[in-house]
């Protein structure tokens, strides 16, 4: 009995000794499980709360450089002291400009414009406004504007064909753009005169050959045009119709120029005559080409735009009269230390982003753009005719310009003020009253005109030709971008 229970006893112990081994091996287990997920998850809390602080630093990094960086540019915060590269790759030497907070101007570039608190709070309060009454705004300026309608067009050769301005070909016709006697032109509307005659219809006709591209249908149409060296006129732009309708706001001009003396010509008739004073500038020699007993044919002063317009308000009926004409000037890459101009008008690049420096249709040599010129006409004001040794865009914001335009192969005829002279390149011919006897060749010189309106713009390539004449208080820019080599060409029979 005694080997039986103490065999019994050995027999029951041996299962109860592997039970307990599983368990342990069990428990062992599920502690290195454990082990894993507890390192697991602190790992995972530790990357989830790095996330969370970059993600901190990172925003605190946004709002830091919103503040005091330009939020205009895609660089965080914009690299400073290295060359500014446009989309198109244009490379411009310019700093990016500090942000102001106030307010952000729609379309402004990093590199150009005005961030003063003045300029800013003005676009903050006006921006709104335009957008909601753009329509409206843009109505009211085209009340009573005349109708310009093209007179049927000249054929002087068989090559040439016809065609309708307002809906012209993908490809330029022949003999595009056509043209007329200019002494046919101005004997038709003698330039002095700031009212054009009118038919039965009350329609003004005119020797119009440009055609009229649609920017928002013709776009390609005009860059065509343009890269075969020819003028056209662009209208339905948006960019340009809401500095139209922001700049017909009254008292929006005075605001924004406030009293700040601008560059002013001054003449003691309705003619203004480009010159640049004897001496200066690197086409004035010692032994340059100026007549005995020569005067300069303007004078040269400095004007707030509240002053210019109180001049330009008062009617001047006679072409002997005085007149005063405005000007304004975005320096750009040309810098802003006073040597472009004293009290420059940087926020131009802000009020006109087709004009920045970067490659659109009327900027194509962002590198060679010459700032931003603006000039203000009062009614009769012409600007003598000349050309200009680049591509130049011209837009037109508030009242009305007639432009004489002619080819550069025209230069033989057009009598010009030889190099060396203060007003080289410039017609000595009085458009207004022209001595074909002292100067008969201008019998044979041809033209074509068109007149601007506001929301408009002129294309004009290399060395083309153009006549100004102001038919009412006017505000027009333009920029100039680069030289086409084939246009100089033509100029060259006339010394330059």
């Amino acid at each position: 009995m005694m080997h039986r229970r103490i065999h019994t006893s050995a027999d029951t112990s041996a299962p109860a000794t592997t039970a307990s081994s599983s368990t342990r091996r069990r428990r062992k287990r599920s502690r290195s499980e454990n082990d894993w997920k507890t390192l697991v998850n602190t790992v995972l809390v530790f990357v989830g709360s790095f996330a969370i602080v970059l993600a901190v630093l990172m925003g605190l990094s946004y709002v830091w450089n919103y503040i005091f960086y330009d939020a205009t540019t895609n660089d965080i915060p914009p690299k400073k002291n290295v060359a500014f590269h446009t989309e198109e790759g244009a490379e411009l030497d310019l700093d990016p400009l500090p942000w102001n907070r106030i307010y952000r101007i729609p379309d402004s570039m990093s590199v150009v414009g005005d961030r003063s608190n003045h300029y800013v709070s003005l676009r903050k309060e006006v921006d709104p406004l335009v957008e909601q009454q753009l329509d409206d705004l843009l109505a009211d300026v085209r009340i009573g504007q005349l109708n310009y309608v093209a007179k049927p067009m000249e054929m002087t050769n068989s090559d040439q064909v016809s065609y309708d301005i307002y809906n012209c070909p993908q490809e330029p016709p022949p003999g595009y753009p056509l043209s007329w006697k200019t002494m046919d032109i101005v004997t038709a509307w003698p330039t002095d005169n700031t009212v054009p005659p009118l038919d039965e219809h009350n329609n003004a006709l005119i020797h119009q050959s440009l055609c009229v591209f649609d920017y928002q249908k013709d776009y390609h149409k005009a860059e065509t045009y343009r890269d075969q060296h020819l003028p056209f006129i662009v209208i339905n732009d948006p960019q340009v119709e809401k500095v139209t309708a922001r700049w017909s706001l009254p008292d929006y001009m005075a605001r924004m120029l406030g009293n700040e003396p601008h560059r002013t010509e001054f003449s003691a008739n309705n003619h203004f005559m480009y010159y640049v004073p004897p001496g200066r500038g690197s086409r004035h020699k010692k032994n340059a080409n100026i007549p005995e007993g020569w005067e300069p044919p303007t004078k040269m002063m400095r004007m707030s735009y509240p002053e210019w317009y109180d001049h330009a308000q008062t009617p001047r009926h006679d072409r002997d009269d005085p007149h005063w004409y405005f000007r304004l000037i975005g320096c750009g890459a040309m810098g802003n230390d006073g040597s472009c101009d004293r009290g420059a008008t940087e926020a131009l690049f802000d009020e006109l982003p087709f004009f920045q420096p970067k490659k659109s249709l009327y900027v194509v040599e962002p590198g060679e753009q010459k700032g931003i010129h603006c000039r203000f006409g009062m009614p009769g004001v012409i600007a003598e005719n000349h050309f200009d040794g680049s591509r130049n865009a011209i837009a037109l914001f508030s009242g009305s310009r007639r432009y004489i335009l002619s080819h550069p192969d025209q230069c033989t005829n057009l009598a010009l003020y030889p190099k060396g002279h203060p007003s080289a390149r410039h017609s000595a011919i009085d458009w207004s009253n022209p001595n074909v006897e002292e100067f008969p060749q201008f019998k044979e010189a041809r033209s074509s005109e068109v007149v601007l309106q506001p929301g408009q713009v002129l294309y004009l390539p290399t060395n083309w030709f153009h006549y100004i004449v102001s038919l009412e208080i006017n505000m027009q820019c333009n920029t100039r971008s680069g030289i086409e080599s084939e246009m100089m060409n033509f100029v060259r029979d006339c010394g330059f």
